[in-house]
């Protein structure tokens, strides 16, 4: 069994900032993909916050799974830990659930 990202959840980026709603850098993972060539793994993500996607006629974002999992040193912002947490809290994931 992996510990890979799973359809359906929801992940915070590590500029999530709580003051500005549950849905500040919020994501929902679409899946994990494989590149058919290189077979490097992908992470596929929406967000849940107003953004380019429409605008720019995109369905999702991807980024590649060791970036997506990988730990961030952010000392300009005061961050050190990881560059997306998944959201475990109950009533934030049924919050998310509904605003989704």
């Amino acid at each position: 069994m992996n510990n890979y990202p799973k359809v359906g959840q929801f992940y915070y980026h590590f500029k999530h900032s709580p003051e500005k709603g549950i849905l500040d850098y919020c994501y929902k993972i679409v899946g994990v993909c494989q590149h058919t060539e290189t077979s490097h793994l992908y992470v596929a993500y929406r967000p849940l916050y107003s953004n380019s996607l429409e605008e720019n006629q995109l369905d999702f974002f991807i980024r590649p799974i060791e970036m997506f999992t990988e730990r961030v040193e952010k000392p300009e912002l005061n961050y050190s830990g990881l560059r997306f947490r998944f959201v475990n809290d109950v009533d934030v994931f049924k919050k998310l659930e509904k605003a989704d």
